[in-house]
């Protein structure tokens, strides 16, 4: 039997969200049973105070989104990347139980994208729907 995923979550910020990025961490915190490396980059903005165990990365400039998100894996060490904006937040504790589940099934697998979805139940935003099958 193989080592399950390991999971590694970048989060950008440029500091200027400081409730929203509590509330993106906490939700990567959450995941059950499946523990996640966190590294949050501050992308040409400072970095609040992270809680013990969540790496801090702080670049002198803002990159662009990109870039900065590249500059976070290259400190990662897991197998599954996850990215999330400081104003994100996973509406499941599981997803990287599922993720994982998705991944180790389908050695194909190479990429999944997140539908955003307003949590109080307005429109999903049409430019962050993936466009292969929308619909489904």
């Amino acid at each position: 039997m193989s080592e399950p995923l390991t999971f590694c979550a970048v989060v950008l910020t440029r500091g200027d969200r400081p409730v929203e990025l509590v509330q993106a961490v906490d939700s990567l915190r959450r995941q059950h049973p499946v523990e996640c490396e966190i590294v949050v980059v501050g992308n040409g903005g400072d970095v609040p105070q992270q809680a013990e165990g969540i790496e801090t990365l702080r670049l002198a400039e803002n990159l662009g989104i990109p870039a900065g998100r590249n500059r976070g894996v290259e400190v990662t060490h897991g197998d599954v990347i996850v990215f999330l904006d400081d104003d994100g937040v996973l509406a499941d504790d599981g997803l990287f139980a599922l993720l994982r589940n998705e991944f180790s099934a389908d050695p194909t697998l190479g990429i999944v994208s997140f539908r955003i979805a307003d949590p109080a139940g307005g429109p999903t935003a049409r430019r962050h729907v993936p466009r292969l099958r929308a619909g489904d």
